[in-house]
């Protein structure tokens, strides 16, 4: 797994944060790798994460000043932003405390109070929880009368699985969920099981639960591989990465691989547990023989499962998203599905605080429609490209989507 200059220099950086490099092998890097470092931390969600670990040790590793500042402000930005999730988080577990309803808190809350320890170094995009089907309702008029907007409410026949609502004020939009899965159409799990499995914790101050440590890291390795064609960069692998290091002491890893087959994802783990020992040098333990159960299982072209594959590069200081600028491969689905213009409009027209942030670095401050203007000319320049490539039959673009077709195809073969 050949990494580029600039990744590699990343994933040393990440290496160093999570113990498994030493800083001397950092030592010596000229102003243009520095640069590099910093540019592509913030696109791979990253940059707060680094400089928490950087900041003690910057005036050795002789980081050019411009860098500092740049990681510094970047800091700034994600801890302003982690401190108006979290208080959020806690207003919102707080009215669901006041119903008496369970609540299982997922994904970046999670990670960033009991993993990160910080939300300024675990950016997100949304807060993610799991509740019974059973309290959906109550729990949907509670944050109704809390202040909560209804962006995919209960009473929508299209939403099954999770319902969105948005607070009123500053914050981040809420996903209630009443099952697990990765994507539209996926494996759905849910059972009484993993709430007898969950455990009670505090969140932010407020009573709360947790799925079991062998259902986060399953789940996390099942999340993050089924949106590997889409929104996910480094970041993923570090949660799972600082995740293992934390918890190293207590996975029962036989239990682990029990898990995996229950939620049919020993692909999935598989995947992310040899790219996490490659990129990261976290050690697993030597009882974890998850080869052993998927009978022999052969990832295809595993040389090319980069995290580059997890995610194409994000907007400044951000986190997913799914207005993303199109690929050969959603254009080409979008061909077949019939869903071009959906596509173009939805990466066209960002939220306005999304399109800041991407441009916040290109152009000087300018009134938003000259950023609108300028992301469709991005848009339409990148659109005639691929729509040239396609018409011509391009060798290249027929030979990545063949080999991302091959690896959908591996991860559905159950």
């Amino acid at each position: 797994m050949n990494l580029a200059p600039d990744d590699l220099l990343l994933v040393k950086a990440l290496r160093y944060c999570l113990g498994t490099l030493e800083i001397d092998e950092i030592n010596g890097w000229n102003d243009s790798e520095w640069q590099g470092l910093f540019t592509n931390a913030v696109q791979h969600g990253v940059s707060s994460f680094i400089w928490h670990h950087f900041n003690p040790v910057a005036t050795n590793l002789e980081m050019p000043m411009q860098v500092v500042g740049e990681f510094e402000s970047s800091y700034i930005r994600c801890a302003g932003r982690g401190f108006i999730i979290r208080n959020q988080l806690e207003g919102l577990l707080q009215v669901i405390e006041s119903i008496e309803k369970p609540v299982i808190v997922l994904k970046g809350s999670y990670l960033a109070d009991k993993v990160y320890g910080d939300f300024s170094l675990r950016p997100m995009s949304d807060i993610d929880i799991l509740v019974k089907p059973a309290d959906v309702y109550e729990i949907e008029r509670a944050l109704l009368v809390s202040g909560y907007k209804a962006i995919k409410p209960t009473s929508d026949p299209i939403w099954c699985n999770h319902y969105v609502y948005k607070p009123i004020s500053n914050g981040v939009r809420v996903e209630v969920h009443l099952d697990l899965r990765a994507v539209k159409n996926d494996h759905k799990f849910y059972s009484n099981e993993l709430w007898e499995r969950s455990e009670d914790s505090i969140i932010v101050g407020r009573n709360a639960r947790i799925l079991g440590l062998e259902d986060v890291i399953t789940y996390h390795c099942h999340h993050q591989a089924k949106h590997f064609l889409k929104h996910f960069g480094l970041r993923s692998l570090c949660d799972l990465a600082l995740l293992l290091k934390i918890h190293s002491n207590k996975i029962d890893w036989n239990l682990l691989t029990t898990r995996a087959v229950e939620w049919c994802a020993l692909k999935e783990v598989e995947l992310c547990m040899k790219l996490i020992a490659f990129h990261y040098h976290v050690p697993l333990s030597p009882s974890f023989r998850l080869n052993q159960v998927s009978s022999g299982l052969q990832i295809p072209a595993l040389k090319s499962f980069n995290f580059e594959i997890f995610g194409s590069k994000k907007s400044k200081d951000s986190t997913r998203s799914t207005n993303e600028a199109p690929t050969a491969i959603s254009l080409f689905d979008s061909f077949k599905n019939g869903s071009i213009v959906k596509l173009f409009f939805r990466a066209a027209f960002p939220p306005k605080r999304q399109i800041r942030r991407r441009f916040s670095s290109e152009v000087a401050p300018r009134p938003i429609i000259y950023l609108y203007a300028a992301n469709i000319k991005r848009l339409v320049i990148r659109y005639a490209r691929l729509l040239w490539k396609i018409a011509r039959g391009n060798a290249e673009l027929k030979a990545e989507i063949n080999s991302l077709t091959e690896k959908s195809n591996w991860f559905n073969s159950r």
